[in-house]
């Protein structure tokens, strides 16, 4: 009986480390994922940046995703991971656990900043960080808000369109354009209330 009860300890031992070792390899995913979104990347390119082996993640990406954890979530684990999946990126673990990851990050006070997160991160800002800080610019315009006054709509909102935009050439003043008419933050609609 005992050796029963002593396989099965060491059964579930094994089976929580192969867990928490798939856990660490989908935050360097999520890394890869959320950078790929940095630099402007659509999230079907950045799922493909994420298409690796746990063998092919070396110690270095494994590092900067450590010091990215750090920098960005106070050293927490699932908020990264929860982050990418609301972003879209495709899960690589069983689902009830993906979910569970995914909730429990919704429930975190962290709020998720689409770019410029160059001056947390201590990088240059990309090209895509450029655009996008521009794009929050010419909504301040056209609306004659203050950025803390749609911000918090804006970063609720999926980037995508913005970084297709970015990737097509479209002029942060036309995408803010289409962003104000849409959400109402015109100058007309703004005056009329």
């Amino acid at each position: 009986m005992e050796i029963i009860l002593l396989a099965a300890a060491i059964g579930g031992i094994y089976s929580l480390w192969k867990l928490l070792a798939r856990i660490r390899f989908e935050k360097v995913r999520a890394f890869v994922f959320l950078e790929a979104l940095r630099r402007g990347d659509l999230n079907s390119e950045a799922n493909q940046h994420t298409a690796f082996a746990p063998s092919n993640v070396v110690p270095s990406m494994a590092e900067a995703a450590r010091v990215y954890q750090h920098k960005m979530y106070s050293g927490k684990l699932f908020p990264i991971i929860g982050e990418a999946y609301l972003r879209g990126m495709v899960p690589s673990i069983t689902s009830l656990v993906a979910h569970v990851i995914y909730n429990v990050a919704k429930s975190e006070p962290v709020k998720f900043v689409p770019v410029r997160r160059s001056s947390r991160l201590g990088v240059s800002e990309t090209s895509y960080e450029t655009y996008f800080g521009e794009y929050i610019k010419q909504i301040s315009l056209l609306s004659k808000r203050a950025p803390s006054e749609f911000l918090e709509l804006l970063y609720s909102l999926d980037d995508e369109p913005c970084r297709r935009a970015f990737q097509q050439g479209v002029t942060p003043k036309t995408i803010a354009e289409l962003f104000t008419r849409h959400h109402g933050l015109t100058v007309q609609a703004s005056a009329a209330t």
